[in-house]
């Protein structure tokens, strides 16, 4: 998974303007917030170089930030790698968003999937039901979730169509007395 395109496709999704900055970074903005993500190669890019980085975009972007004090207010630094931090990186990473100075700090590592991408960017997007924030290819799994007091193979022919009859007679055969 390119982390920096879906990033840009989710954030897109839940009406950010989004900009990309380079290759391993993007800007995203709406009413009341602005927000810089990095992509970096391993953790230790991320420990090593959040402190310099919140430093040069505030100085980069003070002008913007004048101008614009509620977005000064909601100003985010987000950091990300796909690699797996261990125990003493994770709590390296925990201290860098628990430091309020500036800026609120996203710092996730083991971003691997669509999923844990949206879980990472969770501070940034609507609040979610639980069922419905699966990745976006998932609408059988959203639906079996929904079916899932009919008989799995009464749900398996629904979903796959593999009998065309009516939706009296398809719970008849499977059993279900409803209401």
């Amino acid at each position: 998974m390119q982390i920096i395109e879906e990033a840009a496709t989710i954030l897109s999704r839940n009406r950010y303007l989004v900009s990309e900055a380079g290759n391993a970074s993007l800007r995203l903005e709406d009413d009341s917030l602005v927000g810089f993500l990095f992509v970096k190669e391993n953790v230790t890019e991320i420990i090593s170089g959040w402190n310099t980085t919140q430093t040069a975009v505030i100085r980069d972007h003070a002008a913007m930030l004048r101008v614009a004090p509620l977005k000064a207010w909601n100003l985010y630094l987000i950091f990300l790698t796909a690699a797996a931090p261990n125990p003493d990186e994770k709590r390296a990473l925990g201290s860098i968003e628990e430091d309020f100075r500036s800026a609120r700090k996203i710092a996730q590592g083991n971003i691997l999937t669509t999923s844990g991408l949206i879980r990472a960017l969770y501070p940034l997007l609507p609040i979610q039901n639980a069922t419905f924030a699966l990745e976006k290819n998932d609408a059988r799994s959203r639906l079996e979730a929904q079916l899932k007091d009919l008989p799995r193979e009464a749900v398996k022919m629904a979903i796959d169509g593999s009998e065309d009859i009516s939706a009296r007679r398809f719970l008849e055969i499977h059993g279900y007395k409803g209401h």
